[in-house]
C-alpha cells in the first residue's frame, strides 16, 4: 500500500488540501467502483517508489468509473447525485463529466472517466444525462483492482489524512503509456506525460511483482500497446520521447541526462519482461 505525505506549499498542493474532504465521502460510497487515476496515482506511485525522483503535482482529480461493477446503466443516477450532495457542479455541455467545487484555495475539479467499451454510445455515457470520455488502458486497471493509498496533507500546522483507491502501479503505467501513444497532446502535456510514463515504468522495473502482472497480460491489446510504446520510443537518446524526458529534466530538476536515463529504463524494462 503506497503512503504519501505532502507538505502543502503551491497552489496546486492547497487544492488538494481543500477539495479531498469533499471527495473522499463520494469516493467511501462508490468503494472498488471509483479509482483515482492521472496524475495523482502517478505521483503517489512514484513518490512511494525508489527511483529517487521528485513527484510532479496535479490541480486536479480524475476518477474511473467501473460502470459495471456499480451496476451503472443509461437510466441510472448514483455518480452524479452524490457529487452534487458535496458541493460539486457540472460545467455542462462538452465538459459535462467535469465537476468543480468552489474552495478556499480556488475551484477543485473532479473528470469522471470510463474504460473503452464501456458504453456503447458515442460519446460514452457513464450514467443518465452524463456523457463523458473514455481513459485508454482502464479497462486493465479495473481488472488489476483498485490499490488503497493512504495520503496525508499538512498545512499550516494542520494535517489531514485521506483513504482513497488508486490504480495498481503496472496500471498507471499502461495508462500513461498508451494515452502518450494514441492521443495528440499539447507539447507541454506530451512532455509530462512521457516522463510520466517512464517514471513509472522505472517504478515497475524495482519489483518483480509489478512486473509479473504485464508478463501474465501481455496479450491484452492495452498492455501489447504500452509495452511496444516504451520498447519503441527509447531506442536511442536522440529519439522524439528520449528529447522529451530530456527537457523533463531540465525544466524540473535543473539538470540534463533525461534521454540517456530513459532510453536505460526502457532497456531493463524489456529485460525484466523477457525474463
Amino acid at each position: 500500500m503506497p503512503t504519501l505525505k505532502i507538505d502543502v506549499s503551491g497552489p496546486a498542493d492547497h487544492l488538494l488540501f481543500e477539495g479531498l474532504p469533499h471527495l473522499q465521502p463520494v469516493i467511501d460510497e462508490l468503494g472498488d467502483g471509483a479509482l483515482l487515476i492521472g496524475g495523482l496515482a502517478a505521483t503517489a506511485w512514484i513518490g512511494a517508489s525508489e527511483i529517487g525522483l521528485p513527484m510532479r503535482v496535479t490541480r486536479d482529480v480524475d476518477i474511473g468509473i467501473d460502470r459495471r461493477g456499480l451496476h451503472l446503466t443509461a437510466e441510472t443516477r448514483k455518480v452524479v447525485p452524490l457529487l452534487r450532495e458535496q458541493g460539486f457542479e457540472s460545467l455542462g455541455g462538452k465538459r459535462q463529466f467535469r465537476f468543480v467545487k468552489k474552495t478556499p484555495a480556488g475551484e477543485f475539479l473532479v473528470d469522471l472517466l470510463v474504460a473503452p467499451g464501456a458504453s456503447r454510445e458515442e460519446p460514452p455515457r457513464l450514467e443518465a444525462d452524463l456523457q463523458t470520455l473514455s481513459a485508454p488502458g482502464l479497462a486493465y486497471a479495473i481488472l488489476r483492482r483498485p490499490v488503497p493509498l493512504s495520503l496525508e496533507l499538512a498545512c499550516d500546522g494542520e494535517t489531514r489524512q485521506f483513504e482513497l483507491p488508486i490504480i495498481s502501479l503496472d496500471s498507471a503505467f499502461v495508462m500513461k503509456a498508451v494515452l502518450t501513444a494514441e492521443r495528440r497532446l499539447q507539447p507541454d502535456r506530451r512532455i509530462a506525460d512521457t516522463s510520466d510514463a517512464v517514471m513509472l515504468a522505472a517504478a515497475c522495473a524495482t519489483d518483480e511483482a509489478h512486473i509479473a502482472p504485464l508478463r501474465e497480460h501481455s496479450r491484452r491489446k492495452d498492455v501489447r500497446t504500452a509495452v511496444r510504446w516504451i520498447s519503441g520510443s527509447f531506442s536511442n537518446r536522440r529519439t522524439a520521447a528520449a528529447r522529451r524526458v530530456e527537457r523533463h529534466f531540465e525544466l524540473e530538476l535543473g539538470q540534463p541526462g533525461g534521454g540517456a536515463w530513459a532510453v536505460s529504463v526502457a532497456e531493463r524494462f524489456a529485460r525484466l519482461l523477457d525474463g
